[in-house]
């Protein structure tokens, strides 16, 4: 259970990366029940005239997994969680990790260059 919030709590933080970028960016997030879902693809996408994408398909592959994970783990569905779950997404977050902090390092370097 432990590890499982651990997950969620680390998906949130970059989804506030995400969000950040979205609306300070792009000048724009989506709202509606998709929007988590959203964000990703958004993040996924080129903006065209501002930023080119922030994530690689690789990286939105593993976070749209983790993305439905964290739903489970923050619906209250936590009691039927199962060990190899969680191992399984603790590894798919591992995996995109560090692909991740690098493709935002890049973001913040075009960004800071930009300005």
């Amino acid at each position: 259970m432990a590890v499982s919030l651990g997950l969620h709590s680390i998906y949130t933080g970059i989804e506030k990366v995400f969000e950040q970028i979205a609306r300070e960016v792009d000048g724009s997030l989506q709202k509606g029940e998709r929007w988590h879902k959203s964000l990703l693809e958004q993040m996924a996408s080129d903006v065209v005239g501002v930023r080119s994408a922030v994530i690689d398909t690789q990286t939105f592959e593993a976070l749209e997994h983790y993305l439905g994970f964290r739903h489970v783990v923050r619906s209250n569905y936590a009691y039927r969680l199962e060990p190899e779950r969680i191992e399984a997404n603790f590894l798919v977050f591992e995996s995109c990790y560090e692909s991740l902090c690098a493709q935002v390092d890049d973001i913040c370097g075009f960004l800071i260059a930009a300005d």
